[in-house]
């Protein structure tokens, strides 16, 4: 038994009802009891020996069940140097030429991640004067490719990952080479380990407690996620999701920070608008309406193959127009299969869908899952997508299927406050879910909760659900409060997990 501790003095916002609670008490890992009115804390205190905890007027809210992570890829990249920051080449070079001393990984590359080709035009040449004989990637910043310069092209080569003709004369990666590239140059099982718990703590310090990782492609993943998670190494629970059903033979049965939920597929390509599998109505420029990866059999195999396996959810990812139809017409197979009729399904960006498709995922009962950073593709593509308004419809998808809404950060960026402030903030109108903080928090908490059936455990301030809150300075309202507010704390299962220490 842990001592008690009684948490008051602050602003506290719930994503469940009541929604402001004015203190509770942590015991055993759970909320024991939530307090409605300030005058049932002193007889508790005199019945219970409590360790009180003042707020000082801080804020708590709930910790956050990130609906979409890419961990197992966007740990790699931990100690790599990146350019978000940066608008010169003089300091980039210098950055790049420092991390060449002590970054390199395993393969001998340096990756560098951050580019934004608004804020500084590269190309293989200049990556060759700042860097001629350390092979050099560069990403850009949501990882949809990465710019090579000629040592690193030279390698791949000679070490027959890619051949010469994969390679664009521009050095740019995408598509198919760029999947060789990312999932051949890996880090060893100790690497990743490392590299996993590193990014673990990085999630925590943004107000992470639970997190659905949707890359899980390879046995060795499994198996080093499985040991940190026996070996208790792992503080967030992590909700995973294999792209191969086969991989989930060797899941976890009781490791409570580390289970596998499914399968996740890729309908279409896995590089934003630059090929998402349209419609004519939504083609592009050039008249080309993306990438097919997968047809109707391929998902119902695959949904039979899942359950087959002992698991029960059926992930998507799907961002075009086409993709988004092609699962739901998958969707509507697989509930009236005699062995697939009550999978989980829920499906990943829908971003080019209208309210004809969303209305469809909720009477198959979808649970659709969203990142705030791809409004930026109204931006981005404007030359090439001819109804921008189509692009992330957030605001038509939350108000259709309510808590089976759930907004993730698919890494770009992770944390609570940069995507709260992304889904606020978006460009247009109906990429914003709602206006205000306190009622953005349930599509960041307890609906993601639902993906993995633990809505009546994590997710809100609630009596016996698992401790996992947020300290922030003050309570975020509008805009500017996001942009102002700090994460001081973060409490997973009643324990300490990151303390800024002010």
């Amino acid at each position: 038994m842990t001592e008690e501790l009684l948490f008051s003095g602050g602003v506290i916002a719930n994503s469940a009802a009541p929604i402001t609670p004015v203190a509770f008490t942590v015991k055993d890992g759970f909320f024991n009891r939530v307090f409605q009115q300030e005058k049932d804390i002193e007889p508790y205190l005199k019945r219970n020996d409590c360790k009180v905890i003042d707020l000082a007027g801080r804020a708590i809210i709930p910790a956050q069940v990130d609906a979409h992570t890419i961990a197992t890829f966007a740990c790699r990249f931990m100690r790599s140097p990146s350019l978000v920051d940066i608008g010169d080449t003089l300091t980039m070079t210098t950055r790049l030429r420092k991390a060449a001393a002590s970054h390199l990984d395993d393969h001998g590359f340096l990756f560098v991640t951050g580019w934004k080709e608004k804020n500084m035009a590269l190309n293989t040449s200049f990556l060759d004067k700042i860097m001629p004989n350390c092979p050099t990637a560069v990403f850009n910043v949501s990882f949809h490719g990465a710019l090579l310069n000629t040592a690193a092209i030279k390698k791949l080569v000679d070490d027959k990952i890619l051949k010469s003709s994969d390679i664009p004369e521009n050095g740019i990666l995408q598509g198919e080479a760029y999947d060789t590239f990312v999932n051949t140059i890996r880090p060893t099982p100790i690497e990743f380990a490392n590299h996993f718990l590193a990014y673990e703590k990085l999630l925590l310090s943004l107000g992470v407690a639970t997190a659905h990782d949707m890359v899980i492609q390879k046995a060795d993943e499994v198996e080093v996620l499985k040991t940190l998670a026996e070996k208790g190494y792992l503080k967030i629970r992590w909700r995973g999701y294999v792209t191969r059903p086969e991989l989930l033979l060797n899941a976890p049965k009781d490791l409570e920070n580390f289970k596998l939920l499914g399968t996740k597929l890729f309908i279409d390509g896995s590089y934003g608008m630059k090929n998402a599998w349209q419609d004519e109505a939504h083609a592009y420029g050039d008249g080309s309406m993306g990438e097919q990866k997968l047809n109707i059999k391929d998902i119902m195999d695959a949904g039979e193959k899942t359950i087959e396996h002992g698991a029960n959810q059926l992930a998507a990812h799907c961002v075009g127009y086409r993709a988004c139809e092609l699962f739901l017409s998958a969707a509507e197979e697989l509930r009236n299969g005699n062995n697939t009729r009550d999978i989980i399904l829920r499906a990943l960006h829908f971003e080019t869908s209208d309210t004809t498709l969303i209305s469809k995922a909720n009477s198959l009962g979808v649970h659709i899952s969203m990142q705030p950073s791809f409004s930026q593709d109204v931006k981005d593509y404007a030359k090439d997508v001819p109804i921008p308004e189509d692009i992330n419809p957030m605001k038509e998808v939350s108000r259709i299927l309510k808590d089976k809404f759930s907004i993730g950060s698919d890494s770009m960026p992770a944390g609570y406050l940069p995507n709260a402030e992304l889904a606020l903030e978006a460009p247009l109108e109906t990429q914003i879910p709602t206006e205000e903080f306190i009622k953005l928090l349930p599509m960041m908490t307890s609906s993601p909760a639902r993906l993995s059936g633990e809505q009546k455990k994590i997710g809100a301030i609630k009596s016996k659900f698992s401790a996992d809150f947020v300290v922030l300075n003050a309570m975020p309202h509008s805009i500017k409060d996001i942009k102002q507010s700090r994460i001081i704390q973060t409490w997973a299962k009643g324990k300490l997990a990151f303390d800024s220490k002010e």
